[in-house]
């Protein structure tokens, strides 16, 4: 805000600040320090079109946080030439098509998971008038979104994680945690709809000799602190968690190396062009060597041993070594529930390891559709 500050000390036109405006809070200040005049919303509009409404009735908090993670507009437009949407928001620019209704039969459900899916499809479905039950294994809500939140400039899913938990809490939703569920227990609670949506762990290849070693953690596992991580670290795996989860240590000033097999960082899923250049950028500006066109062979006592294209070996002094090569599906019990009368649907990353605009907008369709 001080950028904007400074242009209308220089000019004596209206300042109109915009670029990541999705804090009520940070225009509220700016407008009563003099920094702006008016702020203008782009990205945060997508994510919820009420965001003036609610904040002039002094409700905030239930605005519906825009992450910031251009996978939904600018990528889908600029890069993959497709039509402009919101990874947050299913009926945003599809409004028409997607207008609020109820549930000609409301049905009881039985959602297990409380990640972004299950958070999703558990307010779609009360605000349907489904009779709705959502458990969840562990003490809390969010599933993936708490690994996501704590990466560099991810703090807007964090925010959107407690969004869900407000929003759920507001329409009175039955939240069971601490609950692991069996397929015995949904049979025996006979829903008529069960969604299954467990999640994805990470990849650790049980081929790679070290794996179990004291340095080696998931990069899951060390986002949400489940293991410590040492001052010099190897991230295995040049995606866009690995790269992220890199200049999550290097900012708080620990040495970091990215290992990656391909030729080239983010190079085998989507990435929006303008989050690839500034993960590349921030990358080279912390000094964060880059090893691409190599293979990780072995975890030792003295960190990474990797291999290029070119079958040469070298050894990367590590206090930690972080996996980042990828999700796998955890097992959904979707095959132990056919023939019980029980409408079964999979959806989230269970179905396949993807991101929070393809969790969120599986489940609305779901739900919408049923």
């Amino acid at each position: 805000m001080e950028l904007y500050a400074k242009a209308k000390e220089a000019v004596k036109i209206p300042i109109l600040a915009g670029s990541r405006m999705g804090d009520p809070w940070i225009c509220a200040k700016a407008l009563r320090d003099g920094q702006a005049d008016a702020f203008v919303l782009s990205r945060p509009s997508l994510a919820d079109p009420e965001f003036p409404k609610k904040t002039e009735l002094g409700m905030p908090e239930k605005i519906r946080p825009c992450i910031g993670c251009n996978f939904g507009c600018i990528g889908r437009v600029e890069d993959q030439g497709l039509p402009p949407a919101c990874a947050v928001n299913p009926r945003a620019m599809r409004e028409s098509f997607y207008p609020p209704r109820k549930a000609t039969t409301p049905k009881n459900i039985m959602v297990v998971g409380g990640g972004v899916a299950g958070m999703e499809a558990t307010r779609a479905a009360i605000q349907a008038g489904h009779t709705v039950t959502l458990y969840e294994k562990s003490d809390h809500l969010g599933g993936e979104l708490l690994a996501a939140g704590n990466r560099p400039l991810k703090g807007e899913v964090t925010d959107l994680n407690l969004w869900y938990q407000r929003e759920l809490k507001e329409l009175n939703a039955n939240i069971v945690l601490n609950k692991e569920i069996t397929h015995r227990d949904i049979i025996s609670a006979h829903p008529d709809v069960v969604i299954l949506t467990v999640g994805a762990s990470s990849v650790m290849p049980r081929s790679i000799p070290g794996i179990d070693h004291p340095k080696s953690v998931s990069a899951i596992d060390a986002l949400e602190g489940h293991k410590p991580v040492g001052e010099t670290v190897v991230v295995v795996g040049g995606g866009e968690i690995g790269c992220e989860t890199a200049m999550h240590f290097a900012l708080q000033g620990k040495k970091v190396s990215v290992v990656e097999a391909m030729p080239n960082l983010m190079s085998l899923e989507f990435v929006p062009n303008q989050c690839k250049s500034m993960l590349e950028d921030l990358m080279e500006h912390y000094h964060v060597p880059v090893y691409t066109g190599n293979r990780l062979l072995e975890i030792n006592d003295a960190g990474a041993v990797i291999q290029s294209a070119d079958g040469e070996s070298k050894t990367l002094e590590a206090d930690t070594v972080v996996m980042s090569i990828g999700m796998r599906s955890n097992l959904s019990m979707k095959e132990a529930l056919i023939g019980t009368g029980i409408e079964v649907y999979e959806i989230g990353s269970c179905k396949k390891p993807a991101n929070i605009f393809k969790a969120v907008h599986d489940a609305f369709e779901l739900i919408y559709n049923m």
